[in-house]
Order: C-alpha cells, then structure tokens, then sequence
C-alpha cells in the first residue's frame, strides 16, 4: 500500500501483526496534515489577521477556492479515503467550511467550485460579472445561468453541431450540454474563393441589375441566393433591408424620382402601352456572345412592335460589331430614333438556343420598366410560379426588345389569370410572363 504519491510500503516485509501499528501511523499523518490546516484557518479567522489578509488578495473566493483544491490532494494522496474514520473526515470538512463562514449545512459551495472548475474561461467570466455583487453564487444561481447560456447558444448558433452528453443521467448537470462548434469554411457560390457571396468583391463590384442576372444564370433563392432551391420555397425569414420586399438586399433596385418621359420611350412602344400604369413583359434572356459563352439580358416583350432592338451597352458586352446602317425607327408623333447599327443575336435560354435574330442597335430603348415599384402582396396566383423575370416589379433597365412575333413563338398553351385589376401569367420557354 501507499503512504503517498512519492513514498511506498512494502507490504510483504510485514506481517499480519504489523498491519494495526500502519493503521495508526496512516491515521497520525493525516491527523497532523489536518491540524496543519486547522492552525492555518484558525489563524485566520481572526478578525485583525483575516482583515489583514483579505486586505492583501481582497478576494474571499481565492481563499475557498484553495482550500478546496487542498482538499482534492489530500483525497489523491490517500489509497482509499473511506478506510479513513470517518469524523476525522466530517472533522476537516466542517473545519475548514465553517471557519470560511460556510455553512455546512449549505454544500452548494462545493458543487460549484467543482463546475467552475470544468467550464470554459470565457463562460466563468460571465458568470462571475454576472454575480459580482455575491462572494459565491449558489448552485441554483450557476445551474440557472448554464442552462440560459447552453439555450442561448443553441438558438443563436448557425452551423453548430449540438449533442447531448450521454453520461447517466445522476451526474448530469445544466452544464452537461456539449455544444461544439464546428467552423465550416465559407465557399463563394460566385468564384469559389474562401467567403461568403455577399462578402465576394467581384461580385459585389457588378451593379444591380447584373447581380440580378448571375442569379438567374445560376438559379440562384432571388432571397437568400442558395442554389439549394428556389424563391417560391425559400423558408428564410429576412427579406430585403432596404424596401422589405422579399428578395436580396444586393438584388434591390432603387426607385427612381419621377422624371418626364424620354421622347425615345414613346417612340419605340406601341400605343396601346402608353398608359405607364400597365406591366409589360418582361423575361430573362441568355444571348450568345462573341466566345460563344451565354450572358444573361433583361428583355421586354412588345406586341406592337414589328422589329427586334438591342441596346448599345448589351452589344458591347457581347463584343459585336454592329453593321452599319443608314435609318431611323419611326414612332408615335413622328419622333424620330437612330440605329447605329444591326447584329445578329442568338436568344435563348441556359439549356437552348431558340431564336437568331436581326436586332437594331439602338442607344436606349425605354426607361426603366416598371416605372415605379409595384404592389404585388394580393397576387396570391403568381406565388408558386417560376417567373421569367423575378425582378418584374421593380424598376431597372431593358437590354432587349422583342417583336411581336417572337412574342407568340415563345408563348406555352398555360396560362392563369389574376383578379380584378391583376395581371395574367402566361407560361413561355423562360418561365411565366406577366401581362
């Protein structure tokens, strides 16, 4: 047997006879090293002395924080404690307790020094600034304070693994809750680098109305921008920040001040949609460029119009050269727009190339469609649909303009209608249009 961690007995060089005589010398070492403390607490239970020494650490927590930390060495030192009397025990407990103003009868101290001892430093400290007016909290304060911290984590930690101790179920305390967090790396759904898409500089250099594409090139949630599904089964609770609208806040396009129609507009529109009030339809369209790669163009469908007309802009950034032409487009009131050139397009979708088309090159074909941001909340028979052009009630630019037979081309034999003063969705290769 063991007298201490660094001395041994053999017990083999005594005999039956010798063993009453170790009892006693096992029983008189730990008589003295529990008078040594006992003297130690005296001492400072007096008053002057123990003013003097919480002068010094001001800290009565450090004191009983010590004594404990005694008593678990001394219980490792021992082979088997329990063959100790145990008054000799219940002796050095109620010493070193009651002479620290603990009472025994109250054991919450020693449940709790044992949980501080196992709890993360940064939750310790909270716990300690939150009971900084008590010299000990109580296990009911800490087994509250843990169960409100194990909560707290669990609702506000996203991309957390939480599992449940398995201990048995007696030594399962508040704080028995294991929460590890596991720190995924963020990948760019947009370049692939190490962050997250709203945080991409590349992306976020595009402006508006291109990030609004690249969403829809990469059937990106118009919402959350996940490509796990799309806008109509988005479960995400926030909505743009600036209009509360449910789409991104990067995919928000601001609303313009009302300005006096640009003579272009009327010119290039047939009559019957010079009422500003009435949707046009609008798609999402992918052109092939001049490497032969798909880009996404905001396109406006117009039953009146006999030609196809592209914007400058949209044909730079599909690197044509337009052909030159010497003509003008002739509209409403005689007003008269020039065309700098004609190209060749390629119109479709991601999967398929369904049109070649002649497109005038024209330098802007109308202002921003619609022209102010529309009230959709009662168009509950549009909620499910996939739409040619999610953004279609809020004001942005047109790319494209498409004629009236290519209209009719594109259009599905689907449609549904709305209520009163409610636009009809008709289904195309490109999703659902709103007219």
């Amino acid at each position: 047997m063991k007298g201490s961690k660094s001395k041994s007995i053999d017990v083999e060089e005594y005999t039956a006879q010798d063993l009453p005589s170790l009892r006693r010398k096992r029983t008189m070492s730990y008589n003295r090293l529990v008078k040594a403390l006992e003297i130690g607490t005296v001492a400072l239970s007096d008053s002057s002395k123990r003013d003097l020494f919480l002068s010094y650490y001001r800290d009565i927590k450090t004191i009983a924080h010590n004594f404990e930390h005694a008593h678990l060495i001394i219980l490792d030192i021992l082979d088997d404690p329990e063959d100790v009397d145990n008054k000799m025990q219940e002796r050095f407990d109620d010493m070193y307790y009651q002479t620290l103003d603990f009472p025994v009868q109250h054991w919450d101290f020693v449940l709790v020094y044992h949980i501080l001892s196992k709890i993360d430093p940064e939750v310790r400290q909270s716990l300690e600034e939150k009971y900084s007016d008590v010299e000990i909290p109580s296990f009911d304060q800490v087994k509250s304070f843990l169960r409100a911290k194990s909560e707290a984590l669990i609702h506000c930690a996203r991309g957390c693994d939480v599992s449940i101790s398995t201990h048995p179920a007696a030594t399962v305390l508040a704080a028995s809750l294991d929460i590890k967090q596991t720190t995924q790396p963020y990948k760019c759904a947009y370049c692939d680098e190490s962050h997250s898409i709203t945080s991409c500089p590349t992306f976020l250099k595009k402006s508006v109305d291109e990030r609004i594409n690249v969403a829809h090139e990469k059937k990106w949630c118009y919402n959350c921008l996940k490509s796990s599904h799309q806008l109509k089964d988005c479960k995400s609770i926030f909505t743009c920040r600036t209009c509360k609208r449910k789409h991104h806040t990067l995919l928000h396009r601001e609303r313009p001040q009302p300005q006096e129609p640009n003579p272009t507009v009327s010119a290039l529109i047939s009559k019957s949609h010079l009422n500003t009030t009435v949707l046009l339809a609008t798609a999402i369209v992918q052109v092939r460029d001049a490497s032969g790669r798909m880009q996404s163009f905001r396109a406006l469908f117009d039953t009146g119009s006999q030609s196809n007309f592209i914007t400058e802009s949209a044909v730079k950034s599909l690197g044509f050269t337009p052909a030159k032409v010497d003509t003008k487009v002739s509209g409403l009131g005689e007003a008269m727009a020039p065309i700098s050139g004609d190209v060749t397009c390629s119109v479709g979708t991601s999967t398929r190339v369904y049109y070649k088309l002649n497109m005038h090159v024209i330098k802007k074909i109308c202002g921003d469609q619609p022209i102010a941001q529309l009230n959709t909340s009662g168009w509950s028979h549009i909620k499910s649909l996939t739409l040619a052009d999610p953004g279609f009630d809020i004001p942005g630019p047109i790319d494209l303009l498409l004629a009236a037979d290519v209209f009719v081309e594109s259009i599905l034999n689907q449609r549904i209608k709305g209520g009163y003063n409610q636009p009809t969705a008709f289904n195309s290769i490109y999703g659902w249009l709103l007219l």
